[in-house]
Formats: structure tokens, sequence, C-alpha cells
């Protein structure tokens, strides 16, 4: 496959392409960000007591396709007994429990699994969340060169900056996961083509987000570099835990879905 064809295919897809064969760091520094326009998260204070006494909160799912970002009505959201089919704008709401990790399973006819994981510290919440259809995994392949290995995981890393809830793509950082994976995808923003590496763009107006492919299943950070002046530290999600201290898992065979907050 020449080079500009294996750019355009990339570009159809998921965005850049990188080989990475074990979890040392990466250290192309070129530009790369994912063309994603979903409404920004943002915060509530919609918190309740349920039966047990403990305080939980309404997280509002916008479940997405990654590749479009158009909503996917009738999916459904799983959290603990919770069951949720995903309304016409395609968002799901679920109750979750109050300073504590939360795992949300989300399926859809003709897409693959997605488990989005984070942390909550007592404050409602609306965010996005994404799955990748089967149409899309096998263009993806057919553009790498590799075939999908349902032993081991995708994970969807999304970096962002939420000083004073500005939710904005967090620009210009490094980022990388602690466990094995094969190739790292971003994309360009606009659709105006595709740079490799693992650094997010400068693009003011385009969501940073980090596509790992065939990933070794099992608990795994991230890791950042070149964070902007002015930012004290990352969390899993809204006001979190540290990136330091709980883990996500990447499940073997689905779309995992983690979110970086730091401000």
């Amino acid at each position: 496959m020449t080079s500009s064809r294996f750019m355009m295919i990339c570009a159809l897809t998921l965005g850049a392409c990188t080989d990475k064969s074990d979890d040392t760091a990466l250290t192309d520094d070129t530009s790369v960000t994912t063309d994603d326009t979903s409404t920004d998260d943002t915060s509530t204070d919609d918190t309740s007591t349920d039966d047990t006494g403990e305080t939980t909160h309404t997280l509002d799912l916008e479940l997405l396709e990654v590749l479009s970002s158009a909503p996917l009505s009738g999916a459904t959201a799983v959290y603990g007994d919770q069951s949720v089919t995903a309304d016409s704008d395609g968002v799901a709401s679920i109750e979750l429990e109050d300073d504590a990790p939360f795992e949300v399973v989300f399926s859809l006819d003709g897409h693959l699994e997605t488990r989005f994981q984070g942390y909550v510290m007592g404050q409602g919440e609306s965010t996005g969340a994404y799955m990748l259809s089967e149409q899309t995994e096998a263009a993806l392949g057919a553009a790498l060169g590799i075939t999908p290995d349902r032993t081991k995981g995708y994970v969807h890393v999304r970096l962002l900056d939420t000083r004073e809830q500005r939710y904005e793509s967090l620009r210009g950082v490094t980022g990388n996961i602690s466990s094995t994976y094969q190739v790292v995808l971003a994309a360009a923003p606009g659709g105006a083509g595709v740079a490799p590496g693992n650094t997010t763009s400068t693009d003011e107006n385009i969501r940073a987000s980090l596509y790992f492919v065939n990933v070794d299943p099992g608990p795994f950070t991230v890791n950042l570099t070149g964070l902007p002046e002015g930012i004290a530290g990352c969390t899993w999600g809204t006001g979190g835990e540290a990136l330091t201290g709980w883990q996500p898992t990447v499940h073997a065979g689905v779309w995992n879905e983690v979110q970086v907050h730091c401000e």
C-alpha cells in the first residue's frame, strides 16, 4: 500500500497510525487530535440518597459513534441492576454512587461492547461516551494491515482541560498508557489529514483523544508529559482519583473508554 493511500484510509477510519511493540514511551512529537464535535461535558448538583443511605448522582451519557459522532439511539447502558435504553438523542441516564469507581457497559447491534470507566466524587455530570461499529473496525484493520485480536482490547483516552469547568481539549500534551499495545491512532483537525504520534494538537476547537489498538488486558495507567502551565494535576474524571491511585482495566474484545480531567 502506498504512503498516500495509507494516510487516506486512516483518515476515513479513526486517524493517525503509529506502531508500538512495547510499553515504553513514544518519542514522536507530531501533533495529533480527534475530530470530536460532541457537546462539552458539564457538571451540576443533581444528587440524591438511595434506599441504602448512599449518596448518588445522575450521570447523563450521550452515546456516540466514534467515527461520525452520530448519536446512538437504542443502545443499552447497564450499571449494576440498572439497565437503560438510550433515547432518540442517544442519551442514557444512570444513577452512580458517589466517591467510588464505576463501570457502565454499553451494547448495540453491529457495535463492539463499550466499557466506560471512571471515578466520581458527588456531582452530577453530562458527558459523551463512544462505541465502535463492526464496519469501522473492519475498515480500521484493512487500513493498518492488522487483524483485531479478541484476546486484547481497544482503549480510548480522552484528555480534557477542566479548569474553571471549561472542558476543552488538553492541547500539546503527550500521552501514553502503561500497557503493551500494537498501534496508537489519532485524527487530525477538521478532517485535514492525519499525523502519527501521541501528542495532542494545539487546535483549540478539537477535543483531544488517543486510540490504542490490540492492548494487553489488565489494569493500566495513563502517563502525560508537557502539561500546560497552571495545571496542578490530573484525575480520572471530574474530581476523581489521581492517575496514580485507582486504575481502570483493559477488558479483552471490547472498546474501553476513559477520561482524564486536568486542572
